[in-house]
């Protein structure tokens, strides 16, 4: 049976009650869940893929970003206890949305039902991984042609859709909101758990060092694995039916 809705964290999602695991993807900076709202049509019916929606996009568009990533954390906990216990599950993130994937398993480590994996695409290890974005600027001072120019050194987006104004003029509030909160993220080197782990990386990505995503290993143990793909930051999007294969191989190996 497919559920109608599970409520105002999740958009372009699968949801179906009798599968096996909920499988919880959170996007980056600046992004929406329907980075990840083609996966619905690959994995099979066991896994529930449940695209996290942040608050100020989409249908939330009218709720205020956290000034924080342990708020953003927390209050996504606090309002989705059912769905955290209901079943093995497990996050997936894609760049800084690693991250907050990583801090929501953390926080739920010792919990009755804890995350059963952890997978991240595009993410240096939490020591490095927002090394690149402009966060040690003064925002007052950066201009929209400042942020448009650093998302394209790294191919971050697309440069015939930053010709768009009704994109520029959606994009940039939320690009804006999301790094605020990324600029009082501090990683706390005591943060470390046991977790199964797939990491994935693009081997043209400028954003993210493969040398530096390994370093994942120091905080999620020894139960890792690296798979590397040919592709810029958004490599996924060109291995979709690769890399859910191996996905679902590594999900229902580990759940």
């Amino acid at each position: 049976m497919i559920k109608r809705s599970v409520g105002k964290w999740f958009s372009h999602y699968k949801h179906n009650e009798n599968a096996k695991i909920n499988l919880f993807c959170f996007v980056f900076a600046g992004g929406s869940p329907t980075f990840f709202s083609s996966w619905k049509n690959v994995f099979s019916d066991e896994i529930n893929v449940l695209p996290v929606i942040y608050p100020f996009r989409e249908k939330r568009m009218g709720e205020p970003m956290p000034k924080t990533v342990d708020e953003l954390v927390r209050t996504f906990i606090n309002e989705n206890k059912k769905m955290l216990s209901a079943k093995p599950w497990g996050v997936w993130g894609h760049c800084s949305g690693a991250l907050i994937g990583f801090e929501t398993a953390y926080a739920l480590k010792d919990s009755g039902n804890p995350a059963s994996f952890f997978i991240v695409s595009g993410c240096e290890s939490p020591a490095s991984a927002l090394d690149r974005l402009m966060l040690s600027s003064d925002f007052s001072q950066i201009t929209d042609g400042d942020i448009l120019n650093d998302l394209l050194l790294f191919d971050l987006v697309d440069a015939d859709l930053v010709k768009d104004e009704d994109f520029k003029r959606y994009f940039f509030p939320i690009y804006r909101a999301d790094l605020e909160m990324f600029r009082n993220y501090i990683y706390d080197s005591n943060k470390k758990m046991e977790i199964p782990a797939l990491v994935m990386n693009g081997t043209e990505d400028k954003m993210v060092s493969a040398e530096r995503s390994r370093k994942w290993r120091e905080y999620i143990g020894s139960r890792i694995e690296f798979a590397e793909f040919s592709g810029k930051h958004y490599f996924i999007n060109d291995h979709v039916e690769e890399i859910s294969r191996a996905i679902s191989a590594f999900i229902l190996k580990n759940a």
